[in-house]
């Protein structure tokens, strides 16, 4: 039987950063160009053209800025290990303080949005995993065997967990 790693990590894809920079970069050299072009040799159109140009400068400079930074950021956005985990912005949670952990995908045709929800004693969170290297499904499926290959402990519930089956226990007797 082979043995799982100790860890693994789950990084956005570099695709669509990669396609906007080259989709916004145009723009902004292009802009950039005429802009020096107006400050050189002036323009009939005036201020107007040069106004519209800065703005579309600005926009695309925004963009590029932004996409090379997410470019160059190597953080992963989920980090499993035998003790817990670590998805977004959220600092480690323990298996055990984990009382539901699921992947739904929401949405039809083009427009189907993947997430990855876990209720955990600090709270709720809600982490869009579309952008993932890999599928929901083999997400969910490292994450079920990493929560199996730990010392988790299923009787270990939140209080909440443990409000809702009183809940149920009480509406089901009356």
């Amino acid at each position: 039987m082979a043995t799982s790693p100790t860890e693994k990590k789950f990084h956005k894809t570099k695709a669509k950063p990669i396609l906007a920079l080259i989709l916004f970069g145009m723009p902004l050299l292009v802009t950039g160009y005429a802009i020096i072009h107006y400050f050189l040799y002036g323009s009939k159109n005036g201020i107007v053209y040069l106004l519209v140009m800065l703005v579309v400068f600005a926009i695309c400079a925004y963009y590029v800025f932004n996409k090379v930074r997410i470019i160059i950021t190597n953080e992963p956005l989920v980090v499993l290990n035998q003790s817990g985990i670590v998805a977004g912005d959220t600092p480690f949670v323990s298996w055990n303080d984990i009382a539901t952990i699921r992947v739904e995908t929401v949405g039809s045709g083009n427009h189907i949005l993947s997430y990855l929800n876990f209720e955990y004693k600090g709270g709720n969170k809600k982490i869009l995993i579309n952008e993932l290297l890999v599928t929901p499904e083999e997400l969910y499926k490292t994450i079920l065997r990493f929560r199996a290959d730990s010392d988790f402990n299923p009787t270990v519930k939140t209080k909440k967990v443990d409000e809702k089956e009183e809940m149920m226990k009480k509406f089901f007797e009356n």
